[in-house]
């Protein structure tokens, strides 16, 4: 089995503690390596992560106040890149009634807002749901304006994906003399679909 192929169906925190690559080297060659043979310990805390979350309803603010609950900074991207009050039935105690989570909001109406969204994120987590304008929402362009380390979630529908474009970013190797967390690589440092 190959990182990337179980890197799709992990968890960012695994990601980000490289428990994907240490588990596949323990199971090759049955034994542990040293930090060097899988780039060194890159274990980041939730609390010094900036989560961008695209799409704004139910599922994405109540995803923003549990990581804020973990110490992270939160942007959203929405349509109109303002805060809004949430509508319909509420949940008590959960998600982000009156929008004040985000450190920031950008506009999916502006493409320079939208991609500048995606390369200020550590991880980016996708709530979009299924409709003709999400359809291949996040494709080369948005894969390609998020850091080299930088880790992509979709819990929202598949179809709001680039599949191709995904496996692309997730197959990209690191250049030579590049920086762990360039963008424009088109290299992301994992992905996790559910």
């Amino acid at each position: 089995m190959r990182s990337e192929t179980f890197a799709l169906a992990t968890s960012p925190s695994r990601l980000y503690h490289k428990l994907h690559t240490l588990t596949i080297l323990l199971h090759n060659e049955q034994r542990w390596p040293p930090h060097s043979e899988y780039g060194g310990n890159f274990i980041r805390e939730l609390s010094t992560l900036k989560i961008g979350i695209i799409g704004y309803g139910h599922i994405g603010r109540e995803t923003a106040r549990l990581f804020r609950a973990c110490g992270s900074t939160i942007i959203a991207l929405n349509r109109t890149g303002q805060a809004t009050k949430e509508t319909g039935y509420i949940l008590p105690n959960t998600g982000d009634h009156d929008g004040s989570i985000p450190e920031k909001y950008y506009s999916t109406s502006d493409r320079a807002s939208t991609l500048d969204f995606f390369g200020q994120a550590d991880v980016v987590i996708n709530t979009l749901p299924d409709s003709a304008n999400t359809k291949k929402f996040v494709g080369v362009e948005e894969l390609k304006a998020m850091k080299g380390d930088g880790v992509y979630v979709n819990i929202g529908r598949g179809t709001t994906t680039d599949q191709e474009a995904l496996v692309k970013a997730l197959q990209a190797k690191k250049g030579e003399n590049e920086e762990e967390d360039a963008t424009g690589t088109l290299r992301i440092g994992g992905a996790s679909l559910e």
